[in-house]
């Protein structure tokens, strides 16, 4: 969520995604992402229909924490990333499909972003407990957006894929 002093497209985009997605009443998760100091008056007046229009928001840093607090007073989160942020929540036993489907989609950040050989196996060790943990409840989709280039939100494939062939 920045805007660099002007209007930005993107996040008007994304707005109406959470309008089509309320709409049809889908649930909206907004995970790992930081909020900059927004400029622009339509920035701000989208950026505060998206996080109230959300279901669940973790921002990653105090300054984004504060921001979305500011909006909405519950359902936020101070988390890098959806598998930490939903590691220690209470699961919903109230869910409307008997199986939904969960989406996935890790950047590679402790690899690419802030390197560390340990936090990256914890980030792994995190997401592989919450498909665990989730896994006689829902089914998982790894959603690739960068598949072997950039940050690489494929990674993860090796990982399952091995886990997979072992049990």
């Amino acid at each position: 969520f920045l805007d660099k002093g002007r209007l930005n497209p993107s996040l008007c985009f994304l707005y109406l995604m959470v309008l089509y997605a309320r709409w049809h009443h889908l649930p909206v998760i907004i995970t790992g992402v930081g909020i900059d100091d927004l400029r622009h008056p339509i920035s701000r007046w989208v950026t505060r229909g998206i996080l109230k229009r959300a279901h669940y928001v973790a921002v990653r840093d105090e300054f984004s924490f504060s921001y979305a607090r500011r909006i909405r007073s519950n359902g936020v989160f101070r988390s890098a990333d959806l598998a930490f942020a939903l590691n220690n929540q209470e699961q919903n036993s109230n869910a409307s499909r008997v199986r939904p489907n969960v989406g996935l989609c890790f950047i590679d950040y402790f690899r690419t972003m802030e390197p560390s050989a340990t936090r990256h196996t914890a980030y792994i060790g995190a997401i592989k407990r919450l498909v665990e943990r989730n896994r006689e409840q829902c089914d998982f989709s790894i959603v690739i957006l960068q598949e072997g280039i950039g940050q690489r939100d494929d990674w993860l494939l090796e990982i399952f894929d091995k886990q997979d062939r072992k049990s």
